[in-house]
């Protein structure tokens, strides 16, 4: 997640803070520095140049050019700033029949959103929600958030002849009084900012059925003009707070900084993977960390917290070191980890690993075993030490890799047996020598 725009900040603040003297030009050419790598990382110019000012003033005026390590302290400032920037009401408070409206841009990720926050809604804080599909004018709209919903065992609304959107929210609404829906999400066209006519039906929709949250969802690759669609949108509804979307990707990031400082609307959530859980909570503090390079140990506490309470941990343990395990547990290891954001990603929540040259992990590699383990039997799963000559060119076929990758995956595994059950009848004085 904005890997670029914390690249070129991390390394322009890692060159401030080693400066042992800063006079006051100094700082002024090195925060024009920071403020060009801000506008290429797709902040707007105006949210630079203030955040860059602002920065400048509080150095001169508390007097820490002049004082011990002026770098590092500029650095902190630098930090503090942008969480300063970005901080907000960034809790998403939801009450039981509160209704939300999802509104935003075609190919945002909109209709997707909705059915996330549906799930992480229902999974964290108990509520039965029900989906409605308003968006009446997109092809196959209706049936993709019905396909939202079923993957997610969620209740979708709809009215396949209907196009008129305030009396199927209406109708909607009755129908959860009726079936204990203590929560409902509207999901609505995508529309472009321009097209005044379909802004003019979100806010009569808005109108008729008062919402207590106005969600709008922005696409985090869109750049600068996202300034722009947020305050056409705003000028129309009540918009009370921000998802943006497709943060895993090849973002620069800059947005989220604009879009929160431009309209003072509050960020809630980030979209930061195509998974149904990959909707997560909007903290500035963290948020800042990870562009920083100081990691996200809060994040990945809770991603293990997430996987424990999906798995026996105490039982999986006990497997390894008895060397019971199989290539099902392999399996389910792998997939684990791609759940949770992938080996890459979870380096960098670690404090310290950003620097880590991660070029030579190859995601690919967890890839290939998984489609080897996949093209076993349930037998050979099971028992892999049957898995002779001609299996192994089967499995190879079945999976589109080579044989020598078959043979590379039973090897590490008989590997990792043999070490688990070594580590098994050490004493703990054995065991620490290991790691001297």
């Amino acid at each position: 997640m904005l890997d670029i725009f914390a690249n070129k900040i991390q390394n322009k603040l890692d060159n401030i803070g080693r400066k042992t003297t800063l006079t006051e030009e100094d700082l002024r050419t090195e925060l024009r520095e920071v403020r060009r790598i801000l506008v290429e990382a797709d902040v707007n110019y105006q949210v630079a140049k203030e955040f860059c000012k602002e920065v400048q003033k509080e150095a001169i005026d508390s007097n820490i050019l002049i004082g011990l390590n002026p770098g590092e302290q500029v650095v902190k400032l630098v930090k503090d700033k942008m969480v300063e920037f970005l901080q907000g009401d960034n809790q998403f408070n939801v009450k039981k029949n509160d209704i939300i409206l999802m509104v935003g841009l075609q190919g945002s990720g909109k209709t997707t959103t909705t059915g996330k926050l549906a799930h992480l809604l229902s999974k964290k804080q108990g509520f039965n929600p029900l989906l409605v599909a308003c968006d009446v004018y997109r092809p196959a709209a209706i049936d993709q958030l019905h396909q939202v919903g079923g993957q997610l065992g969620i209740s979708v609304y709809s009215e396949k002849d209907n196009s008129d959107v305030i009396s199927i929210s209406k109708h909607a609404l009755d129908y959860a009084k009726e079936h204990n829906h203590d929560l409902v999400i509207i999901d609505t066209a995508g529309r472009t900012h321009v097209d005044e006519a379909m802004m003019e039906e979100i806010k009569n929709l808005e109108a008729a059925i008062n919402p207590q949250h106005t969600l709008l969802v922005i696409d985090g690759t869109i750049g600068q003009i996202a300034v722009d669609i947020a305050n056409d949108f705003n000028n129309y509804v009540n918009v009370n707070g921000l998802i943006f979307t497709k943060m895993d990707s090849d973002t620069r990031g800059g947005a989220i900084l604009s879009v929160k400082k431009a309209t003072n609307i509050d960020i809630k959530y980030l979209g930061v993977s195509e998974k149904m859980n990959g909707l997560e909570v909007f903290d500035a503090k963290r948020v800042v960390g990870r562009i920083l390079g100081e990691g996200d140990m809060i994040g990945l506490i809770e991603k293990a917290e997430e996987y424990a309470e999906e798995h026996d941990l105490e039982a999986d343990a006990q497997r390894m070191l008895e060397g019971k395990f199989d290539m099902n547990d392999y399996l389910k290891q792998i997939k684990s980890m791609k759940k949770m954001g992938g080996f890459k990603n979870l380096l960098k929540m670690i404090p310290g690993m950003n620097k880590l040259d991660t070029s030579m992990i190859d995601e690919r590699e967890f890839i290939r075993i998984q489609a080897i383990i996949e093209s076993m039997t349930p037998k050979e799963r099971a028992k892999p030490a049957i898995i002779n000559g001609s299996r192994r060119k089967r499995i190879a076929k079945g999976s589109g890799t080579t044989v020598q990758d078959v043979n590379k995956l039973l090897k590490n595994y008989e590997n990792t047996k043999t070490m688990m059950k070594r580590l098994r009848n050490m004493d703990m004085s054995q065991m620490a020598n290991l790691f001297k």
